[in-house]
């Protein structure tokens, strides 16, 4: 059941990370403000990396399952791409 909810939380996350990203990168070609999202990104990059962390050093999951969940969303969305079907 420990695998199960660490391979939810990492794809979780991960969904998380890949649409903030996406909004910021939208953001970034329409608006000129480069200054403001570039904080963004540094800020989403500082918050995700202290939310994994601590998950991770909590210990309460885990690690080579949440590792895998957080990397198969972007695995299979890398592989919708690539077959054109995204």
């Amino acid at each position: 059941m420990r695998w199960f909810v660490s391979l939810l939380m990492g794809g979780l996350l991960a969904g998380i990370n890949l649409y903030l990203l996406s909004q910021i990168i939208r953001r970034l070609t329409t608006e000129g403000s480069r200054k403001k999202l570039v904080f963004l990104i540094v800020a989403k990059f500082l918050v995700f990396f202290g939310v994994i962390s601590l998950i991770l050093w909590k210990g309460h999951v885990s690690p080579l399952a949440f590792i895998a969940g957080f990397s198969i969303p972007l695995v299979g969305y890398l592989c919708m791409n690539l077959r054109g079907s995204a």
